[in-house]
């Protein structure tokens, strides 16, 4: 009788120890972002439909950072959270990577998705080289860049 009971206790022991290490160490907890640690938008002045200085700083739940500054936007006539945007400067800060880079004269920002397509005179500079072409386009839901 002593022999069962001392099995039951081991097995309680083993199912105990087995639950409670694969929730300390294998269950992978994502926290729930907030609305507010994705967007920030920072406005110099605005004149009619013209905004200047305008910077947009977007983060995902994984510590990555997205800003993107422009010296002159305006909203695009359509309701889609269409921004056209002059003189742009964007940045994307990845973490365990270095940051990038991304001059041009004109570009298209949604502020809802955050895609970004980059025209006239694109340069995007990364670890030490520098890429030139026309057009850039990020799409941040498959997380691809097309340079074309």
């Amino acid at each position: 009788m002593k022999k069962i009971i001392i099995q039951l206790f081991l097995v309680i022991i083993i199912l105990i120890s087995t639950v409670t290490l694969q929730q300390k160490f294998f269950t992978k907890e994502t926290p729930e972002p907030s609305k507010d640690d994705y967007n920030e938008v920072s406005i110099d002045s605005k004149d009619d439909n013209i905004i200047k200085n305008l910077t947009y700083i977007a983060k995902d739940i994984e510590g990555n950072k997205y800003t993107i500054k422009s010296k002159h936007a305006s909203y695009s006539s359509n309701e889609t959270g269409e921004i056209i945007m002059t003189d742009v400067l964007a940045t994307i800060v990845l973490i365990n990577s270095e940051d990038i880079n991304i001059n041009s004269k004109s570009a298209y920002y949604n502020s809802i998705s955050h895609n970004t397509s980059f025209s006239d005179g694109v340069s995007i500079t990364y670890s030490g080289h520098i890429i030139n072409s026309d057009n850039l386009d990020l799409i941040f839901e498959k997380k691809l860049a097309y340079i074309f």
